[in-house]
């Protein structure tokens, strides 16, 4: 057996007594020491697991109380006699004001306040009476930042060193996601936010006292930007805490975007949109710095007086596994949670501009068969999108296929279930949000059916029409689109409309209703 699975099998071994929540840990190495540990808690509730590596100890557990609670922690080496240890060198959920909620982590650095913790000990976590109630922590203050106009032009360096720049707001006041939830970062970020017209300028500065060390290897658009040092911006223009646009960079200046679902898992993210918006990034002495500048024709937003949108900073630093954000570090919050989300304030109405995007494609080639003739092959089609609103948008397509994309990747399907492409047809990633129905594999729109058969051949598309509009607390889509006659294959309509209302925090209720006919 591994020495992971033995330290496994040894956290496993729980005992209650009374209200009290013991751990019996036996034969557990961690460095040159062995350790016979107890840890209990009285009245935290449901401690899960202890680990011991790099001389720090990790208590998880929770805690149910009414607003804040004190934790503090006491050590015993007699066996529990007395607890005459008080550890400085703690951080994460510890202190005066720790909020009522599950997977809560006390970390203790055991070398900064003794130099060897003997065989045996006790570690006791103590909170205060449920009737004592403190202030809620920086965690559960709701941030702010104010974008200001501009003043002065800006020239996309990656400096900034105009006035505007310097007469904006900065925010800074990053915490730790990882590696130690709570703690301060250990770099120094800052961020400001300005706009004209037609442009919102989102510029930073992420300070690093080694920036010889600073990854970047990337330098494609949409590359995998995960292995780099690296900034995220996401925006909920609507602030309803449910949809959301990311925007992410990494020293070199490469660029990714997607949109996505508000909650914490990977495939709420849709990976395949692209937004207009351009970045200038440089490493300097001091560190990296950027300058993003986003069309607002590229975000959907209300059309009113001011504007008040939802927004989050996450900066990486590759080479210290350090994952820091400006709100929302909590371990089960995240970058893509709105919920967990600042605020952004401008305090003058936007102008959406004229936002008119056609895409042209042509596709000229010849195709020869085993014993038939050459054949020319000439293909042609465009996708036309019509801003009519700052929130309803028209999309027109016609003659659309796969030729203009890239290849899927092949998968070989060994289970009874169809398997499942990611759309990655502009035309039908407007909007993508609006039409979507279901549950896990249960979807009732899937819209890579449209223009393909069972067999995977392609069905030429005459053309299409789709109107997505948010409103308020609603959401409306309207598709229909109509397919050539091929082979065995009649020629088909598809429509579909949706309609959704938002209700309570981050629910929604609606319908939809779909038609083939051919």
């Amino acid at each position: 057996m591994s020495e992971n699975n033995k330290l496994r099998n040894a956290l496993k071994g729980k005992l209650i007594y009374g209200s009290k929540h013991i751990f019996s840990l036996s034969n557990l190495i961690a460095l040159v020491f062995l350790y016979s540990t107890y840890v209990y808690a009285d009245p935290v509730e449901n401690v899960r697991y202890y680990r011991i590596s790099d001389n720090r100890i990790a208590i998880y557990y929770d805690l149910d109380c009414i607003g804040t609670s004190a934790i503090s922690i006491e050590v015993s080496v007699d066996c529990g006699k007395s607890f005459t240890i008080k550890p400085d060198a703690l951080s994460g959920d510890i202190g005066d004001a720790v909020t009522s909620g599950k997977y809560k982590r006390i970390l203790w650095e055991v070398d900064k306040d003794i130099d060897m913790l003997p065989e045996g000990f006790i570690i006791r976590v103590l909170t205060t009476s449920p009737a004592e109630i403190f202030p809620l922590p920086e965690e559960e203050v709701k941030k702010s930042i104010t974008a200001y106009a501009m003043n002065s032009y800006i020239k996309l360096d990656g400096l900034l060193n105009e006035s505007a720049w310097k007469d904006a707001e900065s925010v800074t006041g990053f915490t730790q996601k990882e590696l130690i939830e709570g703690a301060p970062a250990t770099e120094k970020t800052e961020v400001r936010i300005i706009y004209d017209e037609s442009n919102i300028y989102i510029g930073g500065i992420c300070f690093d006292s080694e920036p010889d060390k600073i990854i970047h290897k990337v330098l494609q658009w949409d590359g995998e930007l995960s292995n780099d040092d690296i900034f995220i911006i996401v925006f909920d223009t609507y602030n309803d805490k449910r949809m959301g646009t990311l925007f992410a960079v990494n020293p070199n200046g490469a660029q990714f975007d997607a949109s996505f679902r508000s909650g914490t898992r990977e495939s709420n993210i849709n990976k395949e949109w692209d937004g207009i918006w351009n970045v200038y990034a440089r490493i300097m002495d001091y560190g990296w710095s950027f300058e993003i500048v986003i069309p607002f024709k590229t975000l959907r937003f209300p059309a009113t007086d001011t504007q008040t949108w939802g927004i989050n900073f996450k900066r990486i630093i590759q080479r210290k596994n350090e994952e820091i954000l400006w709100c929302g570090w909590g371990r089960n919050d995240g970058i893509i949670k709105l919920s967990k989300a600042g605020t952004l304030y401008i305090n003058e109405p936007l102008k959406k501009g004229y936002q008119l995007e056609i895409k042209p494609y042509l596709l000229p080639g010849v195709e020869k068969e085993l014993d038939s003739d050459m054949n020319d092959i000439y293909k042609y089609g465009f996708d036309l999108k019509y801003g009519i609103t700052s929130n309803t948008t028209l999309d027109l397509t016609t003659r659309t296929d796969f030729a203009q994309i890239e290849n899927d990747k092949e998968i070989i399907n060994l289970t009874r279930f169809e398997l499942r492409y990611p759309e990655k047809r502009d035309f039908f990633l407007e909007g993508f949000e609006t039409f979507d129905f279901g549950i896990g594999r249960d979807e009732i729109f899937y819209s890579r059916r449209i223009g393909i058969t069972p067999d995977r051949e392609e069905v030429p598309i005459i053309g299409g029409v789709k109107l997505t509009q948010k409103t308020g607390s609603y959401r409306m889509g309207l598709m229909s689109m109509q397919t050539e006659e091929k082979n065995e294959y009649p020629s088909t309509n598809y429509s579909v409309l949706r309609i959704k209302k938002d209700v309570f925090e981050q629910s929604f209720i609606g319908l939809i209703g779909t038609s083939v006919i051919d």
